[in-house]
């Protein structure tokens, strides 16, 4: 080997040690930059309702809460609608109801079914999401409860995760807490809101940024959703208000 070889090939190895040098710097310094906007997200915000999405009758806020990476989400509207058809659609568990309701879903079934003493019932299902995250698993009480000097029904949709066994490959939700209210508004209409507070397993800036759209969508499809033909000799006599002349 003749002696420009040699220096050839010193050369290209330290030119190779440089490349890989700055390449490290800069990821570790890309990591220090991520971590501190992170830092900068988390305890970032105001605890106050933000409007993002004002269409069509629809109105969605935001909310972002200092020491939370993921935002609290708000969506209004009203529907023509009874009160009645609207507690209905929400005891519904049944696999083509949470495919309406929840793109997706791929299993559907009632755990513990609905209870008219304590207004209850506990749900499991499957969504299915792409690639390369695995489907989430639901297991879900709703609540019902009322209030009777507003005519408001409440259902109150939280994550009991423990109540069975994990499922082999399905990443189950743990952190869900949704909270719907209905409340007549004259003229055969009835104004909803869904609080939604739920962490889904996905990077957080997926689902802030996702989510309003999603609650747009959902309430965009709420007058057929809760105005089903099924729903209609539902009864409802476990509630007080529903019981009432509106």
């Amino acid at each position: 080997m003749t002696t420009e070889n040699t220096i050839a090939k010193t050369k290209t190895k330290t030119r190779g040690r440089v490349v890989l040098r700055v390449m490290g710097i800069a990821l570790i310094s890309l990591i220090a930059c991520l971590a501190v906007l992170h830092t900068i997200w988390k305890y970032s915000g105001s605890g106050r309702w933000q409007l993002a999405i004002d269409q069509n009758g629809i109105q969605i806020y935001t909310m972002k809460s200092p020491g939370r990476s993921l935002e609290t989400f708000r969506a209004v509207t009203k529907v023509k609608t009874t009160l009645v058809s609207a507690v209905a659609a929400m005891k519904d568990s049944d696999i083509a109801s949470c495919r309406d309701w929840i793109p997706g879903c791929a299993t559907s079934l009632a755990i513990e079914p609905w209870d008219t003493q304590r207004l209850y019932g506990i749900y499991i299902f499957r969504v299915d999401v792409p690639a390369p995250f695995s489907p989430r698993e639901f297991l879900l009480k709703a609540q019902f409860s009322e209030d009777v000097r507003t005519n408001s029904v409440f259902v109150d949709v939280t994550a009991v995760p423990d109540r069975l066994p994990r499922t082999a490959g399905r990443m189950r939700v743990e952190d869900m807490h949704n909270r719907w209210r209905f409340t007549p508004a004259g003229d055969d209409e009835v104004e909803v809101e869904l609080i939604e507070n739920m962490d889904l397993g996905f990077p957080y800036f997926m689902l802030n940024h996702e989510a309003p759209k999603g609650a747009y969508q959902l309430f965009s499809r709420l007058p057929i959703l809760l105005n089903k033909d099924k729903y209609r000799n539902e009864k409802c006599d476990f509630l007080t208000v529903t019981s009432r002349r509106m």
